[in-house]
Formats: structure tokens, C-alpha cells, sequence
């Protein structure tokens, strides 16, 4: 894939994972009453069934999964800069899995 296409593949994509985000971070909270809960879960593509512990294991997921994103579109930029990985797990799983899908550093 050429380095435009992926870029933009790549924006579009961290788009989508934080829009998603910030609802699931609001429902992680143990204090919010259970309507306001549903409703953010549903907003973040989750079961309304889910406990906070499985929304902020989620939340954790994601913030991986768009740190090795924007880590990949600094690297498609040429720039230097670089986010902090996190769960260094986490964040190696999703970047081998994106550099497999955008082919980059092949």
C-alpha cells in the first residue's frame, strides 16, 4: 500500500477508535447511574451488560491500539516524534498487526 493511502487509512481509523473512546471512558465510571451507562456503551459499539472492569480493560485496548496508529503516522510523516506506548504489550501486539496490514518496514 502506498504511504498516502495508508496514512489516510490510518487517520480514518484513529478517528473512529476515539470517537468510540470517549463515551467508553465515561461508562467505565462506577458512579454513574445505570440509563446514562447503557447509553454511553451503546455509543461506544458495547453490550450494555458490561461491568466497568470490562469497559476500562476496553478504554486500555483502545488507547493502544490509537497510540501505535499515531506512532505509525509519525513514522509514514517521517517525523521523529513518538507517543508514549503505555502497556508496552498491548502497544507491540497492535503495531506488528498495523505495520502487517500497511506492509511497512518490509
Amino acid at each position: 500500500m502506498d504511504t498516502k493511502t495508508a496514512f489516510k487509512a490510518l487517520k480514518d481509523r484513529i478517528k473512529d477508535l476515539s470517537g468510540r473512546q470517549r463515551p467508553l471512558k465515561r461508562a467505565r465510571k462506577t458512579t454513574l447511574p445505570a440509563d446514562e451507562r447503557r447509553i454511553a456503551l451503546e455509543k461506544a459499539g458495547m453490550s450494555p451488560s458490561t461491568v466497568p472492569t470490562e469497559a476500562a480493560w476496553e478504554v486500555s485496548r483502545r488507547r493502544a491500539k490509537i497510540t501505535a496508529c499515531l506512532n505509525l503516522c509519525h513514522e509514514l510523516r517521517g517525523s521523529e516524534h513518538r507517543h508514549g506506548p503505555g502497556d508496552k504489550w498491548l502497544y507491540g501486539k497492535y503495531d506488528k498487526e498495523l505495520r502487517e496490514e500497511f506492509l511497512v518496514g518490509k
